[in-house]
């Protein structure tokens, strides 16, 4: 099986969110680490297992998460 595809299907994205240090609130928002703002708008959706900032539009699964957080490639990331 592919590397990428096993880590998505085995990680949990609210986890790995507060592992990165990310201060979710119970609706799953929070500030987004990507961009500066005031308000949250990073939300992640745990039936769907992605995440998605409505301020800059960063977007995708748990994989481009952490990708973006340490800012390396997705096979460093999985």
């Amino acid at each position: 099986m592919d590397l990428i595809k096993e880590v998505k299907q085995r990680a949990d994205i609210i986890k790995v969110a507060e592992y990165y240090g990310l201060k979710l609130d119970r609706a799953y928002k929070c500030v987004c680490p990507f961009h500066k703002e005031k308000t949250a708008s990073f939300s992640i959706s745990q039936s769907k297992q992605i995440f998605k900032c409505f301020g800059c539009g960063a977007g995708g699964d748990c994989i481009t998460l952490v990708s973006k957080l340490l800012n390396i490639n997705a096979y460093q990331s999985a």
